[in-house]
């Protein structure tokens, strides 16, 4: 799903559910690999269906969503913008996008230490 109406479609991964009563959970996306990109958690064609060229995970952008409003989104059919399931992330890929997230210097601190108290990591 993209960030406003007029952005490019992005892969969003969700890394941690935080509240699973209320639907929170901390999210990352999935963008194409610039020159400068954080290159923490790189991906190629083939590590998710999605991903189509060298891609990586944009952890500066990592954020809380309420995913009783995304699934809203995706069953209502919005036309404002592109809101779909896709595949979900093999077990091993999902390690990698979490190990990223706490080990990426762009992870916000509030994110990054939520999970890591979640995963027991230090």
């Amino acid at each position: 799903m993209p960030k406003t109406s007029d952005a490019v479609e992005h892969l969003w991964i969700i890394v941690a559910e935080i509240d699973a009563a209320n639907g929170k959970a901390i999210c990352v996306n999935v963008t194409t690999e610039q020159y400068d990109s954080d290159k923490t958690c790189q991906l190629n064609k083939g590590d998710h269906s999605f991903v189509t060229h060298p891609s990586v995970i944009y952890y500066k952008d990592a954020r809380e969503l309420d995913l009783k409003l995304v699934e809203t989104a995706i069953t209502s059919g919005i036309k404002k913008f592109v809101c779909k399931a896709h595949d979900p992330c093999s077990p091993e890929l999902l390690k990698r996008v979490q190990e990223g997230l706490v080990k990426s210097k762009d992870t916000p601190k509030g994110i990054k230490a939520t999970c890591k108290t979640l995963w027991g990591s230090k």
